[in-house]
């Protein structure tokens, strides 16, 4: 069996539901989840299968390693970009401009590690117009931004000029007034699309993949840290099953939220983190999590968390402030905002925001469930069936 790992990010979008405001929502890629509206992010809440299956081996693609030259025809001192998200368009392709001109800091550190970044706002300086416009073919040499980096790092960084600017003067392209920034929601010059940037390495590896023998949890891990290194712009949390039980048992109750739904920007390394930390052991109580995702993004009280366990006999206490020594804590940092109530452990704090604020829920599994029937009830009741 080959899993092309590249389809995996399209496969996790597949799988995302609106869960709050209108019918399921699917798509093909990550498009599913860009295009905020103003302010409101929306929010992704990750469910990483972390039963005992997931540690069998499938030939798949070998993970993209950025510190590995990858052979191909893709020229490096190029970023390609197409419009919205989706599969790369071909190195031969004229959607590129000079490497020199990506002043958005967040694309450049993303293409560092993960090749690819999705920006849900950016543009490119038009030295004709003299302001920011969507990006062009013919304009390949000049500056480009994205609403990511704003107020946050200008054409360069320690600049005091950290907020993109419509000057109308030529060469005059960045202001320190925030209240001149160039409004990122206005369709009047086309600074409100979606773009994906790729470097040329990562291009190479996605067009000529190396294979690998790799456990499935491997690559949920690999896809999922790939999503969160490449958004911008929304708000992601993640969960995973129980293992009350342990080697398999069938006690495995339900599944716990590891870390609240949060800004990517703000906490992109400490979502990679944890993504990182989960290890394969137990069953697969896929109705069960889903229902306590519900509790979460509801409102409601705290269902299978409480008694959620990381390892057999290891309770999960979400953000202890410091962690008891004989507590292990599965990625919540204490710097992360909590899930639940301060003032009462068993009631979740929702994280929407908004009245239809877009939400989803991306399972990441292998497979049919075990072990999961305690929340039949629960749900039979929010159905009425």
């Amino acid at each position: 069996m080959r899993l092309p790992l590249q389809r995996v990010r399209g496969f996790c979008a597949g799988l995302a539901l609106t869960i709050v405001c209108g019918t399921p929502a699917m798509a093909d890629d990550t498009e599913i989840f860009v295009g905020s509206q103003g302010d409101v992010r929306p929010n992704i809440m990750f469910i990483l299968d972390t039963s005992g299956s997931m540690d069998g081996l499938v030939t798949t693609q070998q993970e993209y390693d950025p510190a590995t030259t990858y052979s191909g025809n893709c020229d490096p001192s190029r970023v390609y970009w197409r419009r919205d998200t989706g599969d790369p368009l071909n190195c031969s392709d004229d959607q590129w401009f000079d490497i020199s001109q990506l002043t958005c800091d967040a694309a450049v550190q993303a293409l560092a590690q993960a090749g690819s970044f999705v920006a849900t706002r950016a543009a490119q300086w038009d030295p004709d117009d003299t302001r920011w416009e969507n990006i062009r073919l013919d304009r390949k040499d000049q500056p480009v931004e994205c609403r990511t980096d704003a107020g946050v790092h200008g054409e360069n960084a320690g600049d005091d000029e950290v907020w993109a600017f419509n000057s109308g003067q030529p060469g005059v392209r960045w202001t320190s007034v925030e209240a001149d920034q160039l409004d990122w929601d206005s369709s009047s010059n086309n600074v409100n699309r979606t773009y994906t940037f790729y470097n040329a390495n990562y291009l190479n590896w996605w067009f000529f993949p190396p294979t690998a023998n790799r456990t499935r949890l491997d690559i949920v891990q690999e896809a999922a840290s790939n999503v969160v290194r490449s958004l911008s712009d929304v708000n992601i949390g993640l969960m995973r099953y129980s293992n009350n039980g342990g080697g398999g048992d069938t006690t495995a109750e339900g599944g716990m939220v590891t870390f609240p739904t949060s800004s990517v920007d703000d906490f992109r390394d400490e979502l990679v983190a944890s993504i990182q930390n989960n290890t394969a052991d137990g069953s697969t109580p896929l109705s069960e999590t889903l229902y306590e995702a519900h509790q979460y993004f509801s409102g409601g009280n705290v269902f299978f968390g409480v008694n959620s366990r990381v390892f057999p006999g290891t309770r999960f206490v979400p953000n202890p402030n410091p962690p008891p020594p004989d507590i292990e804590v599965d990625g919540a940092l204490p710097s992360v905002p909590d899930s639940r109530d301060p003032a009462d452990n068993n009631q979740y704090l929702s994280p929407m925001s908004q009245s239809c604020q877009r939400n989803f829920i991306v399972y990441l599994t292998d497979g049919e469930p075990t072990a999961d029937n305690s929340a039949d009830d629960e749900i039979q009741g929010l159905i009425g069936a």
